[in-house]
């Protein structure tokens, strides 16, 4: 954790974790606990509705069929780039780099906050472009692949598309070795809730 003379910063909490597993849930307990969270995913859906700039590199890259009333197409996006690891990869060096910057932008404006417990991110691919050094704490999310499937495919999505999205992370071992905090989310709320009780 940072220090200013007698002045101690917020701490940085990363959230990352399996497909799947839970990581929105256990950020908004974090957030009901006191901390300040933000969400990867929250600030590329903002990227790619509002910022120019990478709207117009990923309307030269995919042409202008992947634009939908000045907006990039999310679900068609999605659709391209998990079946097309060359493509993924043009669309995670266009915007992780604008995410990471504004994920410390916004730390740097409220680490010396007296109204927050902590400074939370829920970051999927946190340990695959090795920001985790960032964080004070690494909190990992995980639950058995069957449940991680069957959350997946009730919130729309296909089996197909599950397994297609699953290959971009790392594999759970490594990085749960490399984590702080594991957070086996398996059970009930209340369960999960017990294990939260005390991270900040």
């Amino acid at each position: 954790m940072e220090k200013i003379g007698e002045n101690v910063k917020i701490k940085k909490i990363a959230i990352t974790g399996s497909l799947s597993a839970g990581k929105s849930t256990v950020a908004e307990r974090l957030k009901s606990l006191g901390a300040y969270v933000l969400k990867a995913d929250d600030i590329v859906h903002s990227l790619l509705s509002q910022d120019v700039i990478i709207i117009n590199k990923i309307k030269e890259m995919f042409g202008n069929d992947i634009i939908s009333e000045a907006k990039v197409d999310r679900k068609l996006l999605a659709n391209l780039v998990f079946t097309n690891s060359k493509k993924l990869k043009f669309l995670e060096e266009v915007l992780h780099p604008k995410v990471v910057e504004i994920i410390q932008e916004t730390y740097a404006h409220m680490k010396n906050s007296p109204d927050f417990k902590a400074f939370v991110v829920e970051f999927p691919l946190l340990f695959e472009i090795n920001f985790d050094s960032w964080f004070d704490q690494v909190i990992y999310v995980t639950a058995s692949t069957d449940l991680c499937k069957k959350r997946f495919i009730d919130r729309g999505f296909s089996e197909e598309q599950f397994e297609a999205r699953q290959k971009r992370f790392d594999p759970d071992n490594e990085k749960i070795s490399k984590s702080h905090t594991i957070i086996k989310n398996n059970g009930s709320i209340k369960n999960l809730n017990n294990q939260l009780e005390n991270l900040l």
